[in-house]
């Protein structure tokens, strides 16, 4: 018995000291640790409230992280007990490929892992790839079969991104402008000279004022690099003009500057930003909008009736 008192003071005494020599607890293990205590803590209360209610809307997404890894996103909505709706994200997700059967069999697991009833399912939204809302053997397809009482909506935002590209890609002069704005964002922000000079010109080094670069695949949020380019026209236009006449700048950079500042010259050029600021700038407002937790079906459509109206506004 005395052996073991002394054991086991021993032992307190070693664990304390171990304790003592770890007490910032900034090792990039015990963080991770940390944060997932955290992750699983705030699931485990989101869970508990979404058990609470009678039916549940499930968005989901896929896409690939900076390393190319696939995963994709879970969010779930309800109605809380004040009547109002809520949107919660569940977290992201590794899968082994994109395929239909894959992703349908990893959204019944992020279900069962937190013992939410898919019985409880009465809606889902996906963008509109074919191995999401495939209408025959999609995660679209699946999901109707497995659970005929959920609806599913496309996605609305994904829906005026492909309204836009369509239309966008039928005007030359909305492809030039796009065209143009990108080429100046990126002659310009690619180098630190050229950067200084246009700051210079500027007169501040204000970010509000900074050019930025086009979005690849979502062109309700180009607004802000087109009002850039509109807001600082002038002073674009300068910076390209000096830059064309720099025998310092490099041959084939001088070449693509020397067009760009033909370009901004025109016109057509400026007629063409001007309209685009205009017509993006609702856009994102609207994208914004279909955004929102709380949309209603109404208020979506009369979001699209007032996008609508807008280029009669213009013209």
């Amino acid at each position: 018995m005395a052996a073991c008192t002394i054991t086991s003071t021993r032992c307190t005494l070693c664990v304390k000291e171990w304790i003592n020599k770890r007490n910032t607890w900034m090792s990039d293990t015990i963080q991770n640790e940390i944060i997932q205590m955290f992750a699983h803590s705030l699931q485990r209360s989101i869970v508990t409230n979404i058990s609470k209610c009678s039916y549940l809307g499930l968005t989901a997404d896929r896409t690939t992280d900076v390393a190319g890894h696939e995963q994709f996103s879970v969010s779930i909505r309800y109605v809380g007990p004040n009547l109002k709706v809520q949107e919660c994200f569940m977290g992201f997700y590794n899968c082994q490929n994109s395929t239909a059967e894959t992703l349908f069999n990893a959204r019944i697991d992020v279900f069962t892992r937190c013992t939410i009833p898919m019985n409880k399912l009465v809606g889902y939204a996906f963008d509109g790839a074919s191995n999401m809302s495939g209408h025959l053997s999609g995660v679209r397809a699946r999901l109707g079969e497995t659970y005929p009482q959920a609806v599913y909506v496309h996605c609305a935002n994904h829906s005026l991104d492909l309204v836009l590209q369509e239309v966008c890609s039928e005007v030359k002069m909305v492809i030039d402008t796009i065209q143009f704005v990108r080429d100046v964002g990126t002659i310009i922000r690619e180098s630190s000279k050229r950067k200084a000079l246009y700051e210079f010109l500027l007169g501040s080094d204000d970010a509000v004022l900074n050019l930025v670069s086009l979005c690849p695949t979502r062109w309700c949020i180009r607004t802000k690099a087109i009002s850039r380019i509109m807001t600082t026209y002038g002073e674009v236009y300068e910076t390209l003009s000096q830059l064309a006449d720099n025998g310092s700048v490099h041959v084939d950079a001088r070449a693509k500057i020397s067009g760009l500042a033909k370009q901004v010259s025109k016109a057509q050029t400026f007629y063409g930003v001007l309209l685009c600021d205009a017509l993006f700038s609702k856009f994102e407002l609207v994208a914004k909008a279909l955004q929102s937790p709380s949309l209603s079906v109404s208020a979506a459509e009369k979001c699209i009736q007032l996008l609508l109206a807008q280029p009669r506004r213009i013209a």
